[in-house]
């Protein structure tokens, strides 16, 4: 029986050659991220995946610039009976972000907390790679 599908976004958000990522300062071992999230019913992903970007960093006025790319993964591998329609978009900064701040989110999808802190911080879009996990890889070699 194949597993229910659910529609999933990435933000690669960058401001001239510098990728926005966040760490979660209670939660260390979830490592660097990207804003993501799920995309609700009857959203467009190019859409879902703004909403998300605002959400998670509590800043609007981006801007989607392309999508980087679209894949299906099978989550079966990770203990989890579902496949993920993934889409990756890189959306551009609007002017004026500050070069950390700590946003949280307040109606997590996953996970007992009802609040989680997200600490953003830009990278040097060259070291990336370094920084984010496997999956995130193919992105970011479309992006650079």
């Amino acid at each position: 029986m194949t597993p229910p599908t659910i529609r999933k976004v990435t933000a690669f958000i960058t401001c001239d050659d510098h990728l926005l990522v966040f760490r979660k300062p209670f939660h260390p071992g979830t490592g660097t991220q990207l804003p993501a999230g799920t995309v609700e019913p009857g959203e467009p992903p190019e859409i879902a995946v703004l909403r998300e970007a605002e959400e998670e960093t509590g800043h609007s006025g981006y801007a989607v610039r392309a999508l980087l790319t679209h894949r299906l993964d099978d989550m079966r591998v990770y203990g989890r009976d579902e496949l993920h329609d993934r889409w990756s978009f890189h959306l551009t900064a609007p002017a004026g972000l500050p070069a950390t701040w700590r946003h949280g989110e307040s109606d997590p999808s996953s996970g007992p907390d009802s609040y989680i802190a997200f600490d953003f911080f830009w990278i040097p879009l060259a070291e990336a790679a370094g920084h984010l996990r496997a999956e995130n890889h193919p992105a970011l070699q479309h992006l650079r």
